[in-house]
């Protein structure tokens, strides 16, 4: 028995990382029973903790406007993390994947020589931003990485960086799936993001493809899949204008409807790594607010051929991904009914990104022991 009065605290700062932290304090309550842990993320994450402090996986927003926008959030997460400081006896902290408001919650704690261990690093990696990236490492006492290229750019920067491949590979276990044929009553699941911006940019242009796509399948079964009832308002709103799509709403255990998908629409992020890993085929939707992509790409110039996870992964142009002015729904509807065709080809490479996520089936417990080390 351990006896242990000081708290960890776990901090989540989007959907999928509220996921995982939710796994990781599992792992960590598995190996030390004693150990209390207190929570900052959302409802996932809220289940497992002792102490849930503030809910956070919705203010996290895309792009330059966003950014500003979150500066009133930003405050208050400030002061209520020096709060909890001296209502918690915190004796470390794990940061899992909060990009904008890391370096905040850093500050807070490096001020009380208070340990931080990052889990899942922002996307500075991706186009090799040093200098953004050794900001981490100063911060950092150990860095969790979920990608090998993701590690290898870090581990030259701090010693202490570990990859034990990525979470999702444990929480989807590998089987193995039939292979796919054409159906007369294809079901495509929706799967429109996690932020409020990404709704924007993405959920009607799927709507106007699947009645496009209608013309040619009139029996097609509409799935949308989100994490709570938190965009139930704006979903509402949409679909009253597609009056004509008959649709059904599914809040949570994405897995298990991917799993009935014959064709998955996603935004861009982890989830594209859950469609691979279920083998189900895929077209991703990938925008930022116009003002955001037009910095990134004609002034900062971020060098990124690829942009979602499978095609970066792999460099290859194994998904179909419509990014930014090519989100048009009568060339991505065509895509989506060639796919409905011959499935099992769309899929016939996915291999290829399992490769690169390094199936082990011990990562949380792996962390987590590297954490109460």
């Amino acid at each position: 028995m351990h006896n242990v009065i000081v708290t960890v605290l776990i901090i989540a700062g989007e959907i999928s990382g509220d996921l995982y932290a939710s796994y990781l304090c599992r792992a960590v309550k598995s190996a030390y029973p004693e150990q209390p842990i207190a929570g900052i993320g959302g409802e996932k994450l809220k289940e497992e903790v002792d102490t849930f402090l503030h809910e956070t996986v919705h203010i996290h927003g895309v792009g330059i406007e966003a950014k500003i926008a979150s500066f009133r959030h930003k405050k208050s997460l400030e002061s209520m993390l020096k709060k909890a400081i001296h209502t918690q006896s915190i004796s470390r902290v794990v940061i899992v994947d909060f990009q904008h408001y890391n370096q905040i919650i850093a500050n807070v704690f490096t001020q009380h020589e208070i340990p931080i261990y990052t889990f899942i690093t922002p996307n500075f990696w991706m186009w090799k931003s040093c200098r953004q990236a050794k900001k981490i490492c100063a911060y950092s006492k150990k860095i969790f990485t979920i990608f090998q290229p993701e590690y290898d750019f870090y581990k030259a920067m701090h010693t202490k960086t570990y990859y034990f491949g990525h979470p999702m590979t444990e929480i989807i276990p590998p089987i193995f799936y039939p292979i796919l044929k054409p159906k007369t009553h294809p079901t495509i699941t929706l799967l429109p993001g996690s932020r409020p911006q990404e709704f924007k940019l993405y959920f009607k242009a799927m709507l106007q493809t699947l009645r496009l796509l209608r013309h040619d399948l009139p029996s097609i079964n509409i799935h949308i899949c989100v994490s709570s009832s938190y965009y139930d308002n704006t979903i509402k709103q949409t679909l009253s204008n597609f009056n004509d799509l008959s649709c059904q709403l599914f809040y949570g255990n994405s897995s298990e409807i991917l799993s009935q998908s014959d064709l998955i629409f996603c935004a861009s992020g982890s989830a594209t790594l859950e469609a691979v890993l279920l083998n189900k085929p895929l077209i991703v939707f990938a925008a930022l607010p116009h003002l955001t992509y037009f910095i990134a790409k004609y002034i900062v110039k971020l060098p990124l051929t690829y942009i979602s996870l499978p095609n970066f992964l792999t460099q290859s142009y194994l998904v179909p991904e419509f990014v930014q002015y090519d989100i048009k729904p009568k060339i991505i509807a065509q895509t989506a009914l060639s796919i409905l065709r011959n499935p099992q080809q769309s899929v016939a490479d996915y291999s290829k990104v399992k490769e690169c996520l390094s199936l082990n089936q011990a990562i949380f417990a792996n962390i987590a022991k590297e954490i109460m080390m």
